[in-house]
């Protein structure tokens, strides 16, 4: 979703959408806010009251018995205030931490869910990352709606009451309070503007200073920032990001500071004027001294009261824009509406067509296929090869429903696949991706993609996959956690080892389409060998996809497909290809002389 198309909704909406959701989610988040109100209310004005009542009695009738029993019920209500107020507060901290991680979990379902062509899309994951701030702060988004509104209401009914007890002094010094407090609060909310003027300027860079932590902190790129000493450009770069960093907040600050200028002047003003007015009523004897203390800390608490309620009221604002983000992504709406599903195709052995086929990415006009054509009859093996950037991950993409052709048809066993719910549509297929992702997790939970899981079927695909000897060998065995991500002792495998992790995850699945890309890029020669050997057992009669640039491999698949700008340009099998002697040739003889004779011997 691009900025320029961002939709705004009204302030009032975001917060109810947020207490909605408090509501369904813990009910009783809202009481504590209730109850939080209650005391937030009443707090303040126990002690205005309170000394004009005992310096009253003091100058009047002097009842001792009279100013204990109000020292007492004063007492016994601040207690019970007090303690209401701070379990208000541990209770409802304790629920915005759940609430804000149900609306995380939320979030993260629906960027799962969410169409492949939105992983790739720069404007989908910037909404994302702004999004994902909006739920993982206890301070902005939807922590900043809830952790505002926890004593906003409570201010509100405050300064009714505040209002009523200056009114009572004169209009005059009520009108002018409010004006100078309104001058501050608008002069604030055009801060704020600036600062979130700004904030476009600011997340670019905070998103490469996080990408250089995690590159300066990852085992992943420890190596290579070692061996090529990288620190001390890292250093430099992230030294260079904070410095554009400062700059923007040092102008932020900047618009703060005049502000903070403006209100200590009109502080200054105010109490000179209005502490002025009240001691020479007092003095003139139209004002009992219990009322100037009355007024004294009415006034008092009246500033710093509306001070409060300006910052909330100010943040809440802010903070409930923010939820726009986390409402942008969730309204995205990209489903395919399918009027009359088509049942999942039955069998291992399914056909696959690709009719007039055209595709491009979202974005662009460049032409990925232009009307390709291409029959894959079940239970063939096919091997797919071709330079880079000849469509062939664009073909695996667009086969298995990561990406929908912007013209043509791609049918299995007959079925047109757009008529396939995207869900059961993936249940087809086993997929080994050339860059290996395994999860922080244990290895029969990264085979079975699962936390329940066939033991027998886990240990079968281990064993297919090549990787049972590493296993064996592990005190663990399967329940051994892999990476350092969230297990200290986490196994970190090579990446060959890697490949066969995956390559057991999708014999364990055991899909009736079998595609395989790359799958031994990271093997030895031997190791290579004994997959391609297996591989017949492995596929087991169902239809197969291999992609690799390894072109020795291809003599065991059934038909080879040599792929150039997005056009079959040869077909055939690999003795009928080689016999061509065109393109696909040239690329195997050049490709074999880098084999060592006793390798190639192995392969073959």
């Amino acid at each position: 979703m691009e900025e320029k198309n961002k939709i705004k909704r009204p302030i009032v909406k975001n917060m109810l959408f947020v207490y909605s959701h408090m509501v369904k989610w813990h009910p009783e988040s809202i009481v504590m806010i209730v109850l939080n109100t209650i005391a937030v209310s009443i707090a303040p004005f126990i002690w205005v009251f309170v000394p004009k009542l005992i310096i009253d009695e003091l100058q009047g009738l002097g009842r001792m018995d009279y100013i204990i029993t109000i020292l007492v019920i004063t007492l016994f209500i601040t207690s019970v205030v007090h303690f209401t107020k701070e379990a208000c507060i541990g209770i409802y901290r304790m629920k915005m931490s759940r609430i804000r991680m149900l609306f995380g979990l939320e979030l993260h379902e629906k960027g799962m869910r969410l169409d492949y062509h939105h992983v790739e899309n720069v404007d989908t994951q910037n909404l994302l990352n702004r999004a994902s701030r909006t739920t993982s702060s206890p301070t902005n988004g939807i922590g900043g709606v809830m952790r505002n509104s926890f004593s906003i209401f409570g201010y509100m009914i405050g300064f009714v009451g505040y209002t009523g007890i200056i009114l009572s002094l004169h209009p005059v010094v009520l009108g002018y309070l409010l004006v100078s407090v309104f001058i501050v609060y608008k002069l604030k909310l055009k801060a704020d503007a600036y600062r979130l003027s700004r904030e476009d300027d600011i997340r670019p860079i905070e998103r490469k200073f996080r990408y250089l932590t995690r590159v300066m902190t990852d085992f992943e790129f420890g190596k290579d920032t070692r061996i090529y000493q990288l620190k001390g450009m890292l250093l430099k770069k992230m030294a260079g990001f904070n410095h554009q960093t400062e700059a923007v907040q040092k102008e932020i600050f900047g618009k703060y500071l005049k502000v903070e200028l403006i209100d200590a002047i009109l502080v200054l003003l105010r109490d000179g004027i209005v502490y002025g007015y009240i001691v020479y009523m007092t003095l003139s004897g139209a004002m009992s001294f219990g009322d100037f203390i009355l007024y004294m800390t009415a006034i008092s608490g009246f500033a710093t009261w509306m001070q409060e309620l300006m910052h909330d009221f100010t943040e809440l604002k802010i903070t409930a824009r923010y939820v726009d983000d986390y409402r942008d992504f969730m309204e995205i709406d990209d489903s395919v509406k399918i009027e009359n599903p088509a049942a999942l195709p039955e069998g291992n052995r399914l056909a696959i067509d690709f009719r007039n086929v055209s595709f491009a990415y979202p974005g662009t006009e460049k032409l990925v296929f232009d009307g390709l054509d291409l029959h894959i009859p079940g239970g063939q093996k096919l091997a797919v090869v071709g330079v880079n950037g000849a469509g062939k991950t664009s073909l695996i993409k667009l086969l298995t429903g990561l990406y929908r052709p912007t013209q043509g048809e791609i049918t299995i066993q007959g079925t047109d696949i757009r008529n396939i719910p995207i869900t059961e549509h993936y249940k087809l297929f086993s997929v080994v991706y050339q860059e290996i992702k395994p999860l922080a997790a244990s290895i029969a939970e990264n085979v079975a993609a699962s936390e329940a899981f066939d033991e027998a079927r886990v240990w079968d695909a281990v064993s297919r996959s090549g990787l049972s000897e590493k296993v064996n060998r592990l005190e663990k065995k399967l329940d051994t956690p892999l990476l350092k991500v969230i297990e200290d002792r986490g196994l970190e495998l090579s990446g060959g080892e890697n490949q066969k992790l995956a390559l057991a995850r999708a014999l364990y699945k055991n899909g009736p389409i079998v595609i395989l890309d790359e799958p031994t890029a990271a093997l030895d020669p031997i190791a290579e060998k004994d997959i391609y050997e297996s591989f017949g057992e492995m596929i087991d009669g169902r239809t197969a996809i291999f992609i690799s640039h390894r072109l020795s491999s291809t003599k065991f698949c059934d038909k080879v497909a040599y792929f150039e700008n997005g056009k079959i340009e040869e077909y055939g099998t690999h003795d009928e290809l080689m016999a061509l002697d065109g393109k696909y040739a040239h690329m195997f003889n050049t490709q074999a002389q880098y084999y060592q004779e006793d390798e190639m011997e192995a392969i073959a």
